[in-house]
């Protein structure tokens, strides 16, 4: 099944694969299902390029920190890069 597809608890167990479990509350309060995932992705990474406005991705970093709790700089990088590397 594609990530787009995932339901909140497939996502939840995305986390825990990753060392993120512990926000695994947090995402289920905020229903991140794989569609939602997705464009998460997307927003994050149409900002991350060398033309990318760094502005709008602190924005999109700081909405995340605050719906999903990912709130250290660490944890924030491995669910970015772990969720750039998932095939919508």
């Amino acid at each position: 099944m594609r990530p787009a597809q995932w339901t909140v608890e497939q996502v939840v167990a995305w986390l825990t694969e990753i060392g993120l479990g512990e926000y695994g509350p947090q995402f289920r309060q905020q229903e991140m299902e794989g569609t939602a995932l997705k464009r998460l992705c997307m927003l994050l990474n149409q900002d991350s390029g060398a033309s990318g406005n760094a502005k709008t991705q602190a924005v999109w970093r700081q909405q995340v920190e605050e719906a999903c709790g990912l709130n250290k700089l660490g944890h924030f990088l491995v669910f970015w890069s772990e969720l750039s590397r998932l095939d919508f």
